[in-house]
């Protein structure tokens, strides 16, 4: 395939991507963005190191905390903050949350090597509430709860 051809196909990729995200968009606040980007909806009541299971079993975690939610990624916990920050103001203490690719290599900053490690080794990437607000990372040893979106 020609690099003209890749960089349409490209283009054409991010353009379809582009219009479901505006499709999507809520024309009144606070609202959740729908299938786009999700909202946080609690944390769980129990603590897992980095061995929860995969990402299947996180996500399984939380759907007990609210049906049909997932463990959140940190853009969806910024979401939040900017369509729904009520219901994040309230909450205190660190959370685990997705990061999806490596963060960093040196150390491995990889979800817990996909949630499936708690060796000191691997970090996950974490998120802070209360008057921190900010994520970061911590070894994979550490239970924490999960932080839940939908």
């Amino acid at each position: 395939m020609s690099a003209s051809l890749r960089g349409l196909t490209v283009f054409a990729v991010f353009g379809m991507a582009l219009y479901a995200y505006a499709v999507n968009y809520p024309s009144s606040q606070p609202n959740p963005v729908s299938g786009v980007v999700g909202l946080y909806v609690g944390q769980t009541a129990g603590t897992w190191d980095g061995n929860i299971g995969g990402y299947q079993a996180a996500n399984a975690v939380c759907a007990g905390v609210e049906p049909d939610s997932h463990i959140c990624s940190p853009m969806e916990i910024v979401n939040t903050y900017n369509h729904n920050a009520s219901s994040v103001t309230a909450e205190t203490g660190t959370v685990w949350v997705n990061s999806g690719a490596p963060a960093n290599t040196s150390p491995a900053v990889n979800d817990c090597n996909g949630w499936k490690n708690n060796s000191l080794s691997y970090y996950g990437n974490v998120w802070s509430f209360g008057s921190n607000d900010f994520a970061g990372i911590l070894p994979c040893a550490f239970a924490l709860p999960i932080a839940c979106c939908k």
